[in-house]
């Protein structure tokens, strides 16, 4: 009997333990000592704790059937919600001490209770201040069209507050979303300082109307202030777009411009007397203006370094041209005199060139001699001079033999075409070296980067006075036509030619077959050519026309195909395009 008594005791403190653990817990700011918890004694198997859990899943599938058919949870259930989290919470804190290994799926299953209960309560409670932040966003946006910014500003400040609230406080809620947080807390601070935007905004366009009127004194004063007013907005920001930064950098440079745009004036003046004493030919006066412009320069990258009239580069290019200036009349007496041979070399006079061609050489070795001169010497015009002067015996004989084998593109008059493959002959003439792996000085030159074709077509036009380069794609597929069946086994080295070795073909010497319509010999077959491609692929260009390994059939339809620029392949060649050059055409004229 007073075992029985006993253990009834028990059962009514535990009755009395639960409420008023719970009550507690839910006083706010209570801190519950943990030990005062497990020293309850609790019988586990009540049925008052039995009838308290049933209650507390009640309320848990009342609150998920409202979130699911609804997409809400009703603010008395979400009160409910919060009951039950706290009286969830007590039950497992005072069982947990009491509870034996038999007892872990109870203990388990009301912890699934309460995060399931958290977790309704947050999706329920985040969605309720969600839609009210959106709410006051789209009022705020409403009374901010309308002008109204004062009204604006704090619902906007509110919504912010809502969308934070639910970030930090409901962790499982859908409605958490730390961008929208950072887009609002921008535009909170953007209209906070719109009163400032545009107060900068009318000082920046107060300094350019001053800046029209010429009154600099005034415009520095506005742009000062203007400056003041953007750094004092960069600060306040706690989120500084990229752009406000350049903005006060854009203002820096601006006020430096204005401070020294005397001398930049000075500096303007001093090249263009420079650049009109070079065209007079009075190198001293040039001199004397590059000295004067380079220290204006130099004035401005020291002393103004935000303005965006600094520029090492600049001062570069005028301290070049202080030591070049006594040069130039010479480079350009050079070029003068080099013009007046190209004009002889169009006309055939190859040999009557030879002795201007000699003191042009001369003039720029004796330039050459000066320290440092040939940084100031044009690479072309060197390059130019150099050749002529090491052919000069054979300009006549190169004259004759490009002007028996240049054809004209149909319809192209002026632009004329090489009728055959460039020669191992003439490459190496020309260029110094052959680079073929088939050798024979009559055969095709073959194993030639694009780079070498281009340089080597552009030294053919120097030895004719003209203009050298390799043919366009479109310009080559005029200089073939349209060859039928009957063409390609007449006009080009293909894979079914008789006398080819089937097993090891090699480069054939050009213009041994015939030559097509226009003139042309080996535009298709024998090695395929170098051509210059719309658009082509980085680091490529064409090449066109097929070699003697191809069948006729596929000849016939013009191959064109892009190889990188560098490749050195044993049956690729090209041939020149020769036409006049402006200033040999106006000569002509």
């Amino acid at each position: 009997m007073r075992r029985d008594r006993w253990r009834w005791a028990l059962i009514v403190a535990a009755i009395v333990a639960v409420p008023t653990l719970a009550f507690l817990l839910a006083i706010p700011g209570q801190r519950w000592d943990r030990s005062e918890v497990e020293n309850l004694p609790i019988e586990l198997e009540t049925e008052q704790i039995q009838d308290l859990r049933a209650e507390l899943q009640h309320t848990l599938e009342q609150a998920r059937e409202s979130w699911e058919t609804q997409g809400e949870i009703e603010p008395e259930r979400i009160a409910d919600l919060e009951a039950a989290i706290r009286h969830q919470r007590a039950l497992i804190l005072a069982l947990r001490p009491h509870m034996s290994g038999a007892d872990q799926t109870a203990l388990r299953s009301d912890r699934e209770r309460l995060n399931a209960l958290r977790k309704l309560r947050d999706q329920g409670q985040g969605q309720r201040l969600a839609d009210q932040s959106h709410a006051l966003e789209a009022e705020a946006k409403r009374l901010r069209a309308a002008g109204d910014i004062e009204a604006a500003l704090p619902r906007l400040e509110q919504a912010l507050e809502l969308q934070e609230r639910i970030d930090n406080q409901y962790a499982g809620s859908d409605a958490r979303n730390k961008e929208r947080s950072q887009s609002l807390t921008f535009r909170v601070n953007e209209w906070q300082m719109e009163p400032e935007l545009e107060r900068l905004a009318a000082l920046q366009a107060q300094a350019q109307e001053a800046i029209e009127a010429e009154d600099f004194d005034q415009a520095l004063r506005d742009l000062h202030s203007a400056l003041s007013y953007r750094r004092r907005l960069n600060r306040m920001s706690e989120s500084v777009r990229r752009s406000d930064v350049e903005a006060e950098r854009a203002l820096e440079m601006q006020i430096a411009d204005l401070e020294s745009h005397e001398i930049k004036a000075e500096l303007d003046a001093a090249i263009a007397q420079g650049e009109a004493s070079l065209e007079a030919g009075d190198s001293n006066r040039a001199l004397e203006a590059f000295r004067r412009a380079a220290d204006r320069q130099r004035t401005l990258n020291t002393d103004y370094a935000d303005s965006s009239y600094a520029s090492s580069e600049r001062l570069q290019v005028l301290q070049d041209k202080t030591l070049a200036a006594p040069l130039l009349p010479a480079i350009a007496k050079i070029q003068k005199a080099l013009g007046d041979v190209r004009l002889r070399l169009a006309r055939g006079e190859g040999s009557a060139t030879a002795p201007s061609v000699t003191e042009i050489y001369r003039q720029l070795e004796r330039l050459r001699d000066q320290p440092d001169a040939s940084r100031y010497l044009p690479p072309d015009m060197v390059a130019e001079v150099e050749l002529l002067y090491d052919l000069r015996d054979e300009l006549d004989v190169l004259y004759r033999w490009f002007d028996e084998r240049l054809r004209p593109l149909p319809e192209q008059e002026a632009i004329h075409l090489l009728n055959q493959e460039v020669s191992q002959s003439l490459f190496e003439r020309l260029m110094g070296r052959n680079p073929s792996a088939t050798e024979g000085m009559s055969l095709p030159v073959e194993s030639v980067t694009f780079e070498e074709a281009r340089e080597m077509a552009r030294r053919a036009g120097w030895v004719l006075g003209r203009q050298g380069r390799l043919p366009l794609e479109a310009e080559f597929r005029l200089a073939v036509g349209t060859p039928d069946s009957g063409d390609v086994s007449r006009i080009a080295w293909n894979s079914a030619s008789a006398g080819l070795d089937p097993e090891n073909p090699v480069p054939q010497e050009p213009a041994q077959l015939q030559p097509n319509a226009a003139g042309f010999y080996d535009l298709l077959g024998n090695v395929s050519e170098w051509v210059v491609v719309p658009e082509p692929e980085e680091g490529a260009q064409g090449v066109a026309g097929g070699t003697l390994r191809d069948n006729p059939i596929r000849l016939r339809s013009i191959p064109v195909e892009e190889r990188a620029v560098g490749e050195r392949n044993p049956f690729t060649g090209f041939r020149v395009i020769i036409e006049p050059r402006a200033e040999t055409a106006e000569g002509e004229a």
